[in-house]
């Protein structure tokens, strides 16, 4: 309908076919209350009436125990905390040691590799000089020396003597750590509402605290867990796994219910080991590393070597919060609602199947669909007397009326009313039966007439016989000549339609009783035609009726029938015949019927069907985008029928090479693990790369050896020059300075003066960077990454170490994006090419290097289909210009004792590459409350579609009037005595 100022008054409603049946009706409401139960239970269980925030958490850990141990050439010695926890550099976790192997007293020399990396010899020409691998101790010498009493192997420059222990001791030297406890403090807030709480709970008191230990049965809120009653939980057992180490997650889940009384919002703990404990499925079986403890002995740097075994306990929080939204909630039911067309849908469709008669189906069918023709198109509707139905046919410009297929055939309607008018007529004493008149064949019969009465015509559409086959024709009967063409009937009926009408003889008497003639023979034998459809009658009916009432200039009169560009005779059209028949419609709700009618009555909205095909190619266009849509995009792209869940995760890694250096400050010298992979947060000699899911490696460095706490003149700045001690504040401390200083003004050279200070002196001096990296062979370095992810909306768990991966493929892989993308071992060379960078280059300066793991899973399919994708990005700003400080390092010392007692350091400002292994993810599971959400919202949003086609047909077509007078029904000042029919007693 055309939008117009007058229109804002209007209301516009469907129309309703009402069925009065207790099955349907009983099933309408069975099939809503289904829907409606369904859905209540689905919001409830899931309680998609809330609005949710997922968890912001931060944890501290506090270990407490003692443990005593022998070690060999070591003795007794009493481990507390400082010397078996770790520190705790991810934010999430703390490490115990289990176990431990030492090698002291080992120096920079010349020694024989430790088999089996060590290459068993013959001679020197068996040694490659300056060979080493990501498995040697050291370099190759080129020598070929004796191991022992029967094997040489080749002699390296490395740390002597070589760790040559492979395997840890058992049973574990700090086994006793079963017994240490934890206390885990975690508080956790969720933004969204602003609602913090801590694990350590309101109710919970100090005497409390100090008694209470974690039980899942008897005391499950205790913040405070013995390690062996966790590692229990894990399913493992403590001193078996103290053994070679491992991992352990502590799983803290948070769902929270934020709503008024029914608040609830309790931690919930669980524990799983996540490292693989199967050594033949792994290289590197439990969790271990080295880290060294220097010293110097008569001036020569000695360092007592730890090769460290022990548990990390990764603490992994979770969960979400929900409180009442009633913005959550109108989405719910909007997306809903749409489902309730489903009972229509089927009842519809159960109405069209051979549960019902034929009859009702049809009848059914002609009050639930109005058919509104193409401008284009004209339908016509015939009747012939040796078959007991209506055709509905397409005008065809070509074909004769009478060869042209149907399109529909309709029963024929008996109409009882018309026949009891005729007898009421006629029943003066004239025989409705009587001798049949004699009606003799036309010559020059066409083909297509079989009656042998018809004549020729030109025109397609009038080329139409009374029958489908040879035999008697219609106006042969004696029906015909009493209800078609007798004078006292018509005038009857003109006179009851105008009963002071002039019926005196005349042209124009005879052109009424022909037209009346008409009228009475398609009332005859097609009654009410069906809706749109023009009727038709035969060729040799017309001219029987013409010869009767013959026009005195023989010229009859037609119209243009709407929809049509052909004539049609005038009298072909359905009119009014001489009687009133009254139908009374029942209209009203419930109000006006008992609850019992209401109940067993079922309503479904009438349909108006134009067969257009400009239309009907919009509406189908615009239903395939929608659908292309919703099924190609929302169901395919974004799989919307699936609960999401968001990965948690723990890594841990393990570097391996060696590398060699010489410079004027250290010398010769060789780089292990226990050098290079430095944590940068924590002292030089608490090297635990745990914690954080990154590692750093040491590839070039500026040392100021010999370093002691005294006074020495400040390096020269626009703040620090001098010329006398009045210039120099004593005590003063500058930010950007390396001490405090003295008030004295000092030589710093012969010809500048700058402040005393007091440092660790001699001060660095940092500005001049070696141009090429020291640690060039870090390139060829390889990582080993251990990666264990669970989703625990889903309790699924999977490793980067995949099921059929073992250890002889481990000590042979290495990743490759296109041969091997699945190796978990990488070169850090590969991963800096893979970041589009030159490693060399980047090894000047240092840089931050990102390794993005991602775990995106489709759980409804096989597990094997769930596996990680490995990419690499450069993190920090490496262009100059745009940086306060580009690349990546910070400053270490190792510090000594001299033999009268002094304090002394070798300061090293550390360059290098840190790997940040940044796991991320999302697993998505079939789930019944997102699947009804989405595909309700998608139903809703085909409503679009009627919605744009009204609007085109309505205001963008040249026939919108016409379309707009089947679309609406005007009912002017509805009041409650509205179309109440008057009585007259």
């Amino acid at each position: 309908m055309p939008c117009k100022l007058l229109n804002l008054c209007e209301y516009e409603t469907h129309k309703l076919v009402r069925i009065q049946s207790v099955r349907l009706g009983s099933l309408k409401w069975t099939f809503n209350g289904v829907i409606l139960m369904f859905i209540c239970i689905m919001m409830l269980w899931n309680k998609e009436y809330q609005e949710h925030d997922y968890v912001v958490s931060s944890v501290t850990a506090k270990v407490k125990g003692v443990a005593l141990t022998s070690l060999p050439d070591v003795g007794d010695i009493v481990w507390d905390v400082v010397d078996y926890s770790g520190p705790s550099q991810g934010k999430n976790s703390f490490f115990v040691v289990t176990n431990v192997i030492v090698t002291k007293k080992q120096r920079q020399g010349k020694c024989p590799e430790v088999p089996p990396y060590g290459k068993v010899c013959r001679t020197d020409e068996d040694c490659v000089k300056g060979f080493w691998d990501q498995h040697s101790h050291g370099v190759q010498t080129g020598a070929c020396v004796k191991f022992d009493v029967t094997r040489k192997t080749c002699e390296v420059s490395a740390w002597c003597p070589i760790e040559s222990k492979k395997k840890p001791p058992k049973p574990a030297l700090l086994a006793s750590a079963e017994n240490f406890t934890v206390l885990i403090k975690n508080n956790i807030r969720f933004p969204n509402f602003n609602f913090m709480r801590r694990n350590i709970l309101p109710e919970m008191t100090e005497s409390y605290l100090k008694r209470c230990q974690f039980n899942r049965h008897t005391d499950s809120s205790c913040p405070i867990f013995r390690l062996g009653d966790i590692v229990k939980e894990a399913k493992e057992n403590f001193l078996e796994m103290a053994v070679e180490g491992g991992v352990i997650g502590i799983q803290i889940k948070w769902d929270c219910n934020l709503d008024g009384f029914l608040r609830n919002c309790l931690p919930k703990y669980s524990f799983r080991r996540l490292d693989e404990k199967e050594s033949n499925r792994t290289l590197y079986p439990g969790l271990n590393f080295r880290f060294a403890r220097y010293q110097t002995e008569k001036g020569v740097e000695e360092r007592t070597l730890f090769k460290a075994f022990g548990i990390r306990f990764d603490v992994m929080v979770f969960g979400k919060a929900g409180k009442f939204s009633i913005i959550q909630l109108i989405i719910f039911i909007g997306s809903t609602l749409s489902y309730y067309t489903l009972t229509t849908v089927f009842i519809d469709w159960l109405i069209g199947t051979s549960c019902y008669s034929k009859e009702a189906r049809q009848n059914y069918s002609e009050k639930k669909v109005e058919s509104v023709q193409d401008r284009k198109q004209c339908i016509l509707c015939v009747s012939f007397v040796d078959e007991n139905h209506i055709r509905v046919v397409k005008k065809s410009h070509k074909k004769s009326l009478q060869q042209v297929k149907p399109i529909s055939v309709h029963p024929c309607k008996d109409d009882t009313e018309h026949l009891s008018a005729m007898v009421g007529v006629l029943q003066k004493g004239n025989n409705i039966i009587d001798k049949p008149p004699q009606v003799l064949p036309r010559p020059n019969r066409p083909a297509w007439c079989l009656c042998g009465c018809c004549l020729p015509s030109t025109h397609p559409q009038e080329q139409l016989c009374c029958r489908q086959s040879i035999g008697r024709c219609i106006t042969t009967s004696s029906l015909f000549e009493q209800l078609v063409l007798s004078r006292p009937l018509l005038e009857a009926v003109l006179l009851y339609r105008e009963p002071l009408s002039d019926l005196t003889e005349g042209e124009q008497r005879i052109a009424a009783l022909r037209n009346c003639s008409y009228r009475q023979y398609i009332n005859w034998r097609i009654g009410a035609p069906p809706r749109e459809s023009i009727p038709v009658m035969p060729s040799c009916s017309v001219w029987r009726i013409r010869e009767e009432y013959p026009s005195q200039e023989g010229e009859y009169t037609t119209i243009i029938s709407a929809g049509c560009d052909t004539s049609l005779p005038l009298e072909s059209l359905p009119l009014l015949v001489f009687y009133s028949v009254t139908i009374t419609q029942k209209m009203g709700g419930c109000s006006s019927q008992s609850w019992h009618h209401c109940f067993f009555e079922y309503e479904t909205e009438r349909m108006i069907v134009v067969k257009s095909k400009v239309v009907g190619s919009v509406f189908r266009l615009i239903q395939f985008l929608i659908l292309f849509y919703v099924i190609g995009y929302v169901c395919v792209v974004q799989k919307s029928y699936q609960e999401t869940d968001s990965v948690v995760s723990s890594v841990t890694t393990k570097v391996k090479g060696t590398g060699f250096t010489n410079t004027s400050d250290l010398g010769a010298r060789v780089w292990d693990v226990a050098d290079y992979n430095i944590p940068p947060q924590v002292e030089w000699w608490k090297k635990y790369p745990v914690g954080e899911s990154s590692f750093f490696v040491l590839t070039n460095m500026i040392v100021t050896p010999n370093q002691t706490q005294s006074t020495c003149p400040e390096l020269p700045n626009q703040s620090t020059i001098c010329m006398s001690d009045s210039d120099c504040l004593e005590g003063s401390n500058d930010v950007r300075g390396n001490g405090i200083q003295t008030g004295l003004c000092m030589n710093y050279s012969e010809t500048v003066k700058t402040c005393e200070v007091l440092s660790w002196c001699p001060l660095e001096i940092d500005i001049n960077l070696p141009e090429h990296a020291l640690l060039v062979a870090a390139e060829d370095f390889t990582v080993l990454i251990k990666n264990s992810v669970t989703y625990p909306k889903f309790n699924f768990h999977k490793r980067n170490i995949l099921p059929d991966v073992n250890s002889s493929y481990l000590k042979q892989c290495e990743f490759n994006r296109k041969t091997d993308p699945d190796c978990p071992i990488f070169r850090l060379k590969d991963m800096v090419s893979e970041a589009e960078e030159d490693f060399q280059t980047m090894a000047i300066r240092g840089g931050v290097l990102g390794i993005m793991i991602d775990w995106n899973c489709d759980l409804d399919w096989p597990e094997h289909y769930c596996g990680p994708k490995y990419s690499f990005r450069r993190l920090d700003n490496k262009i100059p210009e745009n940086n306060v400080a580009p690349g990546y390092n910070f400053r270490f010392a190792k510090y000594y004792k001299t033999p009268d007692g002094r304090e002394t350091r070798t300061l090293i400002k550390a360059y290098g590459i840190r790997f940040d292994v940044i796991v991320f993810g999302t697993a998505g599971k079939f789930n019944m409350v997102p699947t009804i959400v989405n595909v309700g919202a998608a139903l809703t949003f085909l409503s679009l579609v009627n919605a744009v086609c009204n609007w085109f047909l309505l205001t963008c077509t040249k026939r919108r009037d016409y379309y707009s007078k089947h679309k609406f029904t005007y009912l002017d000042n509805i009041d409650d005595n509205a179309g109440e029919p008057v009585s007259y007693l």
